[in-house]
């Protein structure tokens, strides 16, 4: 069986190349891996991920194991809750923390807006791996890592995410053991804080994210062959607008159906939209009815479309529209009265307070 051992932060003490080196020309050999690590970077975590998990497919017959020692926080969680690992042991005294993956960004409101998409993708792709190795369902392992979660011993075995506990005469209790654990989560945070992101940083874990997608298209195209003998798949993910354009009968199915989640919402937000834009403070406000056909048509959120109203309401050029006598009509809610600057105070405050 080969060893490999795994101590300390990932992208300072631990890197992918590390690993590769360890595991040599091996093939086809059982695998034993030591790890203890308070986590570190994002993108060597998932490097080193997917160096186990290629190797499982590439040797689906080896046994792999994991032994958690000490630590497994963050990172080092994720690569321990791995479903390639056919057992996975921890120390009586190892502290086990999961949280949503961070990292420092830095520059405009763009680059802050790519940053979080990037962070939410990554923990939407984190989730199922904690869930599958421990069993438990994907809300409650969201919940546990939006509340960042500590457990420690035994409690790692109860909550699934270990098949064994290994005893040790450390003597170490669970406050002491997680209170140094946190202290090495905080030291090597920072450095991610501080760590610049590179653009190439994301484009590499991107292509990880798309290869990933591709091996399981492929993986469940060869056991379940799609209707008609098909078996190609989109590169992309497609956005609502495209796939009303590209193919209509699949969104026309979909709506019917009702059973896509995507669909039903896409459903709820577009008859928000209609009621919205169907209101009667707004049934004269030219720039609003436009607005919220290009909502329609786009498939925005109904949340960042009255935000978008909102910032319509407040440009001078509208105000006029606003302002102008006679331009609106009584609602039966009593809000628009007709009175000129009266109206568009009382429309603005309503808006305020829908949000």
């Amino acid at each position: 069986m080969k060893k490999i051992i795994l101590s300390g932060e990932i992208g300072w003490d631990i890197f992918p190349d590390m690993v590769r080196e360890q595991f040599g020309d091996i093939s086809g050999e059982d695998i034993e891996v030591d790890l203890s690590s308070p986590g570190g970077s994002v993108f060597d975590g998932i490097e080193i991920f997917n160096i186990f998990r290629d190797y499982k497919r590439d040797n689906p017959g080896a046994q792999m194991i994991l032994n958690m020692k000490g630590e497994t926080a963050s990172m080092g969680s994720y690569i321990a809750a791995n479903e390639t690992f056919d057992i996975v042991t921890t120390e009586d005294n190892n502290s086990w923390m999961v949280h949503n993956p961070i990292m420092g960004i830095y520059g405009d409101y763009q680059e802050m807006e790519k940053g979080a998409d990037f962070l939410k993708r990554l923990a939407k792709m984190m989730v199922p791996v904690y869930s599958k190795r421990s069993g438990k369902a994907i809300n409650e392992i969201q919940k546990m890592m939006d509340s960042e979660t500590w457990l420690f011993g035994q409690e790692i075995v109860d909550a699934g995410f270990a098949d064994e506990i290994i005893k040790t005469d450390s003597g170490i209790d669970k406050d002491s053991a997680i209170a140094r654990a946190e202290l090495k989560l905080k030291a090597v945070m920072k450095k991610v804080r501080e760590t610049e992101i590179k653009e190439s940083d994301f484009e590499k874990v991107a292509a990880i994210m798309k290869n990933d997608e591709k091996k399981k298209d492929n993986e469940q195209s060869n056991t379940q062959p799609a209707a008609g003998g098909n078996n190609n798949q989109e590169d992309v993910l497609m956005d609502i607008k495209e796939l009303r354009e590209k193919h209509p009968e699949i969104h026309a199915e979909a709506l019917k159906a009702g059973e896509d989640k995507g669909m039903e919402f896409m459903k709820a937000n577009n008859k928000a939209v209609m009621e919205f834009k169907n209101k009667t403070e707004f049934k004269n406000l030219e720039f609003i009815q436009a607005r919220c056909e290009k909502a329609l048509e786009d498939g925005e959120n109904f949340s960042d479309l009255k935000m978008a109203v909102q910032a319509l309401m407040l440009d001078p050029k509208n105000q006029s529209s606003l302002d102008s006598p006679g331009d609106l009509d009584g609602g039966s809610d009593g809000t628009v009265s007709g009175e000129s600057g009266k109206d568009s105070v009382e429309m603005k405050k309503k808006m305020n307070e829908e949000n």
